[in-house]
């Protein structure tokens, strides 16, 4: 006669797995409300059920967009694009149609002055810009936080601060 084990409880947070935590809490068996609450203690509710930083970036170099996406697309499940623009009239479809809760955007779009689009992507969408540019100068930083971006971030910076200032734009 074959003896049916009892399933015993099973924290995926505890091991690491905090998507397949929410979904266990939804399909899965949880021994009681103990082992529940024990479980709930190794996971943020915030960091299982938050929907990534959707990023929109907007550059007219496809190398830079590339990189950008790759560092970004490294954050998931926290952070994902939802799209690239090489314009300034692709930034505000996208801006409309996705809906990000981050721009990314160039000051140089070949010629377009980026900064120029920062009152109409406000105008169009609810996110917050932060200005990815090689040109740092003092003047162009101070135009840019005073039109509205969130952020200011040089070409030239480490990754991790692109990646701070796009969190620090959403929070």
């Amino acid at each position: 006669m074959h003896r049916r084990s009892t399933p015993r409880s099973f924290c995926p947070a505890e091991s690491g797995h905090l998507l397949l935590w929410a979904a266990y809490g939804v399909r899965g068996t949880l021994r009681s409300s103990a082992a529940f609450a024990a479980c709930v203690e190794h996971a943020t509710v915030s960091s299982v059920f938050a929907p990534p930083i959707e990023v929109l970036l907007v550059d007219d170099q496809r190398a830079i967009l590339s990189g950008v996406t790759a560092l970004i697309e490294s954050e998931a499940p926290h952070m994902r694009v939802a799209g690239h623009a090489r314009c300034g009239r692709q930034a505000l479809e996208l801006a409309r149609s996705a809906r990000p809760h981050v721009i990314v955007l160039d000051v140089d779009l070949g010629g377009e002055d980026g900064l120029d689009l920062i009152p109409l992507l406000l105008g169009c969408c609810s996110a917050a810009i932060v200005v990815f540019t090689c040109l740092a100068e003092p003047c162009v930083r101070l135009r840019a936080l005073r039109l509205g971006a969130a952020g200011f971030v040089a070409k030239t910076a480490p990754g991790e601060e692109l990646i701070a200032a796009i969190r620090g734009a959403t929070g």
